[in-house]
């Protein structure tokens, strides 16, 4: 019972400690934008690596192998590249938004480098290809970062882009296909290479309400 008590106040002073170093992080005013940004990035860096070798830990364990242990390393390919997209985005960013705030880009990347890890620990073949499209991703970033920064020609062509959205959706219901062949057949693929209608979808459903709703607001507003 005692060892139990004890335990639990360890934990207790672990999250404390541990809010306590996120709220000395986000609130001292000493540090500025850029510094947090780095030190945020550097630890979901870390937090990406460590991952990476508990999931070449892992197959050895399961395995009951340590030879196992060289068999997983294909997965470590996510880092280099994860660490070249957050600096060509964070460069960007430096020089066509200084003052932005500096949680949102690590949070973003540490989730997408957590989510490659976790694809590829899965089905090795399905991390590659996702790191492709991370790739792709990162690219159409930075030439949004560095184009129309009012983004006009979502709005000019809202209709347009929302009709070609839902149209690849209707044609997933015909023509849809599967990655391994199964089920459920949600994407539309070609020599190999797989798209999933309903993910840009999200984004042209995002920007067709607010340039609409932006729109009419103005159109109220003046009247």
């Amino acid at each position: 019972m005692q060892l139990l008590l004890t335990r639990t106040s360890f934990q207790k002073r672990c999250v404390r400690g541990t809010l306590s170093l996120w709220i000395d992080i986000l609130t001292n005013r000493e540090r500025t934008s850029e510094e947090r940004e780095v030190f945020l990035g550097s630890l979901a860096f870390l937090f990406l690596l460590l991952t990476a070798f508990a999931l070449s830990f892992a197959t050895a364990a399961r395995l009951d192998q340590w030879a196992a242990f060289g068999d997983r390393w294909s997965h470590f390919l996510v880092l280099p590249v994860w660490i070249f997209g957050f600096w060509l985005i964070r460069r960007a960013l430096q020089r066509t938004n200084p003052e932005r705030d500096p949680i949102l880009l690590p949070t973003a990347f540490l989730l997408t480098g957590w989510g490659l890890l976790a694809i590829w620990r899965l089905f090795p073949s399905f991390g590659l290809r996702q790191t492709g499209w991370f790739i792709v991703g990162i690219t159409v970033l930075y030439a949004v970062i560095h184009g129309d920064r009012h983004l006009s020609w979502l709005r000019r062509y809202r209709y347009v882009w929302m009709s070609v959205g839902l149209v690849l959706m209707v044609i997933t219901l015909f023509f849809g296909t599967h990655p391994t062949g199964g089920e459920p057949r949600l994407w539309l693929g070609c020599c190999g290479v797989y798209l999933q209608p309903s993910e840009p979808l999200r984004l042209l459903l995002v920007a067709f309400l607010a340039s609409f709703l932006s729109d009419k607001l103005r159109f109220t507003f003046h009247r």
